[in-house]
Parts: C-alpha cells; sequence; structure tokens
C-alpha cells in the first residue's frame, strides 16, 4: 500500500489513497474503518462532541419556548439574544474541536481544508435558519471571525518552524489555509449584505401588515357609525322594536339567498304587522303656518319650527307619546302603539296587508265573544291613552 500511494506526486493524493486501502482493505476491521473516516472526515463528529452538540441544541429549545411561556420576560426579544449565544457556543464547539484534533493529526493539514468550510456552513445556517437581526448577525460573524483567526494563527506559526524536506505538509496547510480564508471572509460579507437586505425586506414587510390592518380597523369603524347613524335614523321614524325586527329580518336574508331563505324572510316580514286597538292619534297643525312662511325668510322659519317640535319633543316622555313624524307644520304622534297602555296582536305571517281590515273585523267580533274582564281592559287602555293624548295636546297649547 505505501509503494502504491507514495507513487502520487501530491500529499493530498497520497493521503486520500491510505484511506481507501483502508476503507477496502479485507483485513481491516470495522474500528479501523471507523477510526479512518473519522480521522479524514471534514469534522470530527466523535461521541464526546455529539453530546455537546446535542446538549447546545436542547438548551437552545427550551430556552426559546421558556421565554416565549415566561411571563418574566416582556421583551420577547430576549428569545433572539438566547438563540445568538447558542450559535456562538455552537462556534466555539466545533472550531475548538477541530483545533484540538490537529495536535493528533501528524501531517498538520487537516485543520486547514476543516475550519474554513464549517465556518461558512455555520453562517449559512445563522442566515437562513436562526432568524436574527442584522445588528445580532453582524456581531455574530464578529466574532466568529475572531475566533477564526484566534485559533488558527498560532498553529500556523507553530507549523512554519517544523517544515522540511521530509515533511511539507505545514507549507500546504498554509496553502489551503490563505485560499479559503479568503473565502471565508467574502462569504461573511455576503451573509451580512444579506442579513441587511433581509433586514430591510422584514421592516418592510412589517410595516405594509401595519397599515393593512389600520385600514381595515378604520373600514370596521366607518362601518359601525354608518350603521349606527342608520339605525339612529329608522328609530327616528320607526319604533325601535320594530327597527330591531328589521335588522334581524335582514340578517336572516344575508343567511342564504335559496328559495326557503326568501320564502322564510317573507313570512318574517309579513309578522312585523300588528293591529292596535284602544290607541290614539294626534294631528297638530299651526294655524296660519302658510300666511306666516310666505312673510317671513325660510331659515326663521326653519329655526322656529325646529325650536317649537323640541319643546313638543320634550313633552312626550311625560305624557307617554310617541311621536310619529313631522310632516310641514304638523306634528304627529301617538298612544298605544309604542307607548302608553298597549293593547295589540301580530298578525298571521300567512296573512297579507290586504287582510288587515278582515283580521280586524275577526278581532273585533272575537272580543264581543271574549270575557267581560278582556272588554273592561281593552276599554280602560283606550280611555288611559286618550286622557293621556288630550293632556298632551292642552301642554302643547299652553
Amino acid at each position: 500500500m505505501n509503494n502504491t500511494c507514495e507513487s502520487f506526486d501530491s500529499i493530498v493524493y497520497t493521503f486520500y489513497c491510505e484511506l481507501a486501502f483502508i476503507m477496502y482493505s479485507p483485513n481491516a476491521t470495522s474500528r479501523d474503518k471507523y477510526d479512518a473516516m473519522i480521522s479524514n472526515s471534514l469534522f470530527r463528529m466523535i461521541p464526546g462532541v455529539g453530546y455537546i452538540m446535542l446538549g447546545l441544541l436542547v438548551i437552545g429549545c427550551f430556552l426559546n419556548w421558556f421565554i416565549h411561556r415566561s411571563k418574566h420576560f416582556k421583551h420577547k426579544s430576549w428569545a433572539s439574544l438566547a438563540v445568538f449565544m447558542i450559535y456562538i457556543c455552537f462556534a466555539v464547539a466545533i472550531s475548538t474541536s477541530i483545533m484540538i484534533f490537529t495536535k493528533l493529526d501528524d501531517m498538520r493539514i487537516q485543520w486547514a481544508y476543516s475550519i474554513g468550510p464549517m465556518t461558512m456552513l455555520q453562517g449559512t445556517l445563522v442566515l437562513y435558519f436562526s432568524g436574527l437581526p442584522f445588528l445580532l448577525s453582524l456581531l455574530w460573524w464578529i466574532a466568529v471571525m475572531g475566533l477564526y483567526y484566534g485559533l488558527t494563527l498560532p498553529v500556523l506559526i507553530s507549523s512554519q518552524s517544523i517544515i522540511s524536506v521530509s515533511n511539507f505538509a505545514p507549507l500546504i496547510a498554509t496553502q489551503i489555509y490563505i485560499g479559503l480564508t479568503v473565502l471565508v471572509t467574502w462569504y461573511g460579507g455576503l451573509c451580512v449584505t444579506a442579513s441587511y437586505f433581509n433586514a430591510i425586506t422584514n421592516r418592510k414587510r412589517f410595516l405594509q401588515r401595519i397599515l393593512m390592518l389600520q385600514q381595515q380597523n378604520e373600514i370596521i369603524e366607518e362601518k359601525g357609525k354608518a350603521e349606527q347613524m342608520q339605525r339612529s335614523f329608522l328609530e327616528s321614524i320607526l319604533p325601535p322594536a320594530l327597527v330591531q325586527e328589521l335588522k334581524d329580518l335582514s340578517d336572516l336574508y344575508d343567511e342564504g339567498v335559496n328559495d326557503q331563505g326568501l320564502k322564510r324572510s317573507r313570512q318574517r316580514l309579513r309578522s312585523l304587522t300588528h293591529t292596535h286597538r284602544g290607541a290614539s292619534l294626534l294631528y297638530a297643525d299651526l294655524v296660519g303656518f302658510t300666511a306666516f312662511s310666505a312673510q317671513v325668510d325660510p331659515f326663521k322659519v326653519m329655526t322656529f319650527l325646529n325650536e317649537l317640535f323640541q319643546v313638543f319633543d320634550s313633552l312626550c316622555d311625560k305624557w307617554k307619546v310617541y311621536k310619529i313624524e313631522t310632516v310641514g307644520d304638523c306634528y304627529v304622534a301617538s298612544v298605544g302603539i309604542v307607548t302608553g297602555e298597549l293593547v295589540s296582536m301580530a298578525l298571521s305571517p300567512s296573512s297579507s296587508l290586504a287582510d288587515a281590515e278582515a283580521s280586524e273585523r275577526r278581532e273585533r267580533a272575537s272580543v264581543r265573544m271574549s270575557s267581560s274582564r278582556q272588554t273592561s281592559m281593552a276599554r280602560t287602555a283606550a280611555a288611559t291613552n286618550a286622557r293621556d293624548l288630550l293632556a298632551f295636546a292642552k301642554a302643547m297649547i299652553r
């Protein structure tokens, strides 16, 4: 084996020739093959180093989980700092193990082509899988390059003293080291630059997401204001209970536009119709308003009507009166429909508005056939509502 492998001009080829003879030799044991692979690999992952790496990985995962779950850490940026320290420990463990095994290397050449690629591999992991911000990535590369030069330069200087005619491996290691050092330096610069642009992209994406959420909140807020304004407008001309029924009907219609949903919505709409007994209505008109409005400025007329109707509105609660609407100078109010003594009944969902009169006649017939107590209650409600509305009308005149 020695004669065959020594025929190669390059020491590297001789090195791998000896490895091939060991791996394929029928006399080599499994232990010999394992030692040969470990001794000539890019990184000697012996059990001790593997346990250290596994321990660091477990500690890093636990710290990340603990910081995000614990209430003691208000700023979750501590998780990034923990990841940064774990990657620093990885770099120290890998670089130190490479340089320690250099003392066991008779040719003192393996460290030269091991530490550079392993540093680049760690930098790639930091860039793509760590999630570190730009400043921590920059600090990581500064610390790793300081460790790189601090561990390799002393070995490189001490190797120069053993160069001789029979041992020129340190000279080859120096050439490999210089080439890989230039490559590692350029690669580190590229990784730092990529981390910088990645941080800018993430920041822009974050700001865009914040703006989108803000716009969505503004749209929701404006929609809520519009719905509230619409509801207030409807409640100013319709009873609040009827407005709520209409809203429920609209929600029912939005749930489905199929035939069954439309049928249910029509039935619900018909059920909103009520017949009222014992109700009193008031139509209050201003005497001489037409001649008055023809002689006075329109703005003053509107101001006068607004102030007058505000006074009427303030009297509604006292006399249990419900304001229906204002038509010009006419003030329309009622008692017994929304306020006052209520004697009302919802029409059947199957009936139409045209059947309201017939339904009322049937109800009157049923009232005549009912007990005297119910008839007395209806008459009492009608008298009470008429009395309240009459008192309201007298208060308006005063």
